[in-house]
C-alpha cells in the first residue's frame, strides 16, 4: 500500500531499523538515529541491489517516486544505475584535474621532499638519473595506456621490449 506523507511524518524511531513499502521496489527505512531513507530494490542479472534515493525530508515522497520511475526505467533499458552512479563518480574525480603529473607532483612534494629536504634537490636527482630515455619512452607509454583505457580501449600486458 503506498505511503502517505502524514504517515511517513510519523513514523518514530525504534530500537531496530524498519522498512515501510512504497510499492514498485521502493521503501522507506527508518533507523534508531531517527533518520528516514529513500531505497529502491531491484535485481539486476539475478543479483538483488539496493540503490538509495535521498534521505526524508530532504526528498519528498513525490522526488523519491519520480527517482524510482527513473531508475526503475534505466533497469528495463539494461542499465544498472547503482554502476551508473559509481561511474559518475569515478569521472568526476577523473575530470577533477587528477591527471598523473598532479599525481606525482603531489607525491614528490608530500613525499620525497619531506624525507629529503629541497624540492629542487629532489628533482634534480630524478631528472639526471641512468637510462633518461628509456624513462621517457616508458612514461609516455604509461600516458598513452592510460588514455586508452579512459577511453575504453583494449588493455594489454606491459611489454619492456616494445620500449626499445
Amino acid at each position: 500500500m503506498p505511503l502517505k506523507a502524514m504517515e511517513i511524518k510519523a513514523f518514530s524511531a525504534s530500537d531496530k531499523p524498519y522498512r515501510k513499502p512504497d510499492g514498485h521496489g521502493m521503501y522507506l527505512e527508518i533507523r534508531p538515529s531517527g533518520s528516514k531513507l529513500w531505497f529502491l530494490k531491484y535485481r539486476i542479472d539475478g543479483k538483488e541491489k539496493r540503490l538509495g534515493l535521498g534521505s526524508f525530508p530532504d526528498m519528498s515522497l513525490a522526488e523519491a517516486r519520480t527517482a524510482r520511475d527513473k531508475a526503475r526505467a534505466a533497469i528495463q533499458a539494461g542499465r544498472d544505475p547503482l554502476h551508473d552512479r559509481k561511474m559518475t563518480k569515478i569521472e568526476r574525480r577523473v575530470g577533477a584535474g587528477h591527471t598523473f603529473k598532479s599525481v606525482a607532483d603531489d607525491f614528490i612534494q608530500t613525499k620525497l621532499v619531506a624525507a629529503h629536504g629541497h624540492s629542487d634537490a629532489v628533482r634534480g636527482i630524478y631528472a639526471r638519473g641512468q637510462h633518461w630515455d628509456e624513462r621517457v619512452k616508458m612514461m609516455q607509454w604509461w600516458s598513452d595506456y592510460l588514455d586508452k583505457v579512459k577511453a575504453g580501449g583494449e588493455v594489454v600486458p606491459f611489454d619492456r621490449a616494445a620500449l626499445r
